[in-house]
């Protein structure tokens, strides 16, 4: 997983939420809308509830294919 900073196999909270980032325009978000996004979305693909995503969760989540195939908004490729 590329925002797997720590290589530990997981997405913590930080790592999705850069992610989250990498994904759409945050700018215009303030914190506490984007900590409500990471949130919503997090709690969603953990299924077993640890707090972070595994491999499995992620690719499995109904995030994975809009990462995999949305570009950031305004990013040229």
């Amino acid at each position: 997983m590329v925002h797997d900073f720590d290589s530990d196999g997981f997405l913590d909270s930080h790592e999705f939420r850069a992610a989250i980032a990498d994904l759409i325009d945050i700018r215009s978000m303030s914190l506490s809308q984007l900590n409500q996004l990471v949130e919503s979305h997090l709690n969603k693909a953990d299924r077993d509830y640890d707090g972070r995503l595994s491999f499995e969760e992620y690719i499995t989540s109904e995030f994975h294919e809009v990462f995999v195939l949305a570009p950031k908004s305004g990013k040229s490729n």
